[in-house]
């Protein structure tokens, strides 16, 4: 199996290893096109941070090595019962925050069939701190 190294540039990630046309096709595979880059120059692949992440875990998932992306700890809880949606919103970025929010809301609010009061609740009080922060 091969050793794959990321190394963080800005918002981006590259991702240099050893040729293998099986790391080439679980990354073409992993990554959609417009989110990755082959620098022939370079010999080394560009890749957005917003999937890096989801590509380690699949070569992980094969038996390759990462190298320079651990994996995310898991979340902990704390005792306060937003931790979840926090971590969520954190992990998904503000530029993602409000379709995750309006995706889960058409699942949680009570008024849907699968609904959750208390999930709900949850879910708009860390929205709306992580929101107070932003704008503070």
């Amino acid at each position: 199996m091969s050793t794959v190294l990321f190394t963080r540039r800005g918002a981006t990630y590259t991702v240099r290893f050893r040729y293998d046309p099986a790391v080439v096709e679980l990354l073409k595979t992993a990554v959609p096109g417009y989110a990755r880059d082959w620098n022939p120059a370079t010999k080394e692949w560009t890749v957005n941070t917003g999937h890096a992440e989801r590509l380690a875990q699949a070569l992980r998932a094969t038996g390759h090595q990462v190298v320079g992306l651990e994996p995310p700890p898991p979340p902990t809880n704390g005792g306060d019962p937003l931790d979840w949606a926090r971590v969520l919103f954190t992990r998904v970025g503000p530029t993602r925050r409000e379709p995750v929010f309006r995706a889960l809301t058409k699942i949680l609010h009570p008024d849907a069939a699968t609904g959750d009061t208390t999930l709900q609740r949850e879910l708009n009080l860390a929205r709306d701190q992580l929101t107070e922060g932003e704008t503070s």
